[in-house]
């Protein structure tokens, strides 16, 4: 049996959590979903696991305005908290905006995979499950 897929949703939108993990959910039954309402809940998450590689997430899907601590303060903070991560975790930025300024910055970080403008739909989501379960398969 193959290990669930993780995906982390940090995002202040609980309608967007509900359905986007229920979408998760029906793409795969072999899915594990963890949600964070702000940047600063997830990163106290990733503070107590310690650095422990697998209790990170294969995916995070970052929403980029939320408050206390929003997708790019999450971003430098993780950096910081893990320089080097082991594990590969591949991080979308899922947002409203699509403004150039947020593009623009989002070229300048390396951990992100991605950037997609809300409503994600279902078949990104199939496709970003499927790249992790693939290359899953090619790492063991």
């Amino acid at each position: 049996m193959t290990r669930a897929t993780t995906f982390h949703l940090i995002d202040d939108d609980e309608v967007y959590l509900f359905i986007t993990s229920k979408i998760l959910e029906a793409i795969s039954p072999n899915v594990k979903i963890q949600t964070f309402q702000d940047g600063e809940l997830a990163i106290n998450y990733f503070k107590g696991i310690e650095g422990n590689s697998s209790d990170f997430p294969d995916i995070i899907l970052l929403d980029l305005n939320m408050p206390f601590l929003d997708g790019w303060g999450f971003l430098k903070e993780l950096k910081t908290l893990y320089p080097g991560i082991e594990k590969r975790i591949k991080i979308y930025v899922v947002t409203s905006s699509d403004r150039e300024d947020d593009l623009g910055l989002a070229t300048e970080f390396n951990e992100l995979s991605g950037y997609y403008v809300k409503p994600i739909k279902k078949d990104e989501l199939e496709t970003l499950f499927r790249e992790i379960v693939d290359s899953n398969l090619e790492s063991n």
